[in-house]
């Protein structure tokens, strides 16, 4: 399922959980897998059931906890996204992407003050600019316009470079295929 899922293959992955399921119904890292495969290809209310009966066989799952929280706030539902990701650093300080999306929520809901230290801390898994981008966002709220200035400038030459390193990959890729 995990490998599935690494190839973008959602449809397989949820077969393959659901198999696994089958032989351990009580196994919650299984519903979170599931929730997560339903999560990325954007089904979010089915989503949203596998996490919960996640959370509902443990309650201190972090990764579950986080996304539910990712879940809500991709539906720009910040309000409730917000209680999942705290809940999600309680239980794991170290989780930098739950940090995002905290942060982003914060800042959507207006909250500059909040959402820059999370966003600060998350900053170094940020390696397409979006994260940059929205402390740039954040900055700007707040007034700081040097920091946000330089905020906007790392999220750009993040853009740059992961757009170079695709151009690379998609130009190996036509080399391997040419040949």
């Amino acid at each position: 399922g995990e490998a599935h899922k690494l190839r973008q293959a959602y449809n397989e992955a949820i077969e393959e959980l659901r198999l696994a399921l089958k032989l351990r119904p009580d196994e919650p890292e299984l519903y979170e897998a599931i929730g997560h495969a339903y999560l990325l290809k954007n089904s979010l209310e089915e989503a949203r059931v596998e996490l919960e009966k996640a959370l509902e066989l443990d309650p201190s799952r972090a990764r579950s906890l986080f996304l539910l929280g990712r879940l809500y706030a991709n539906r720009r539902e910040e309000e409730q996204a917000i209680p999942y990701l705290q809940k999600a650093l309680r239980r794991d300080p170290g989780l930098l992407e739950a940090r995002a999306s905290l942060g982003t929520a914060y800042r959507r809901l207006g909250q500059a003050a909040l959402a820059v230290p999370e966003l600060e801390k998350a900053a170094s898994q940020d390696f397409y600019g979006d994260l940059h981008y929205q402390l740039y966002l954040a900055y700007r709220q707040l007034g700081k316009e040097e920091l946000a200035q330089k905020a906007l400038a790392q999220s750009q030459e993040l853009r740059r470079s992961s757009a170079a390193r695709h151009q690379a990959r998609v130009a190996g890729v036509s080399e391997i295929e040419g040949d």
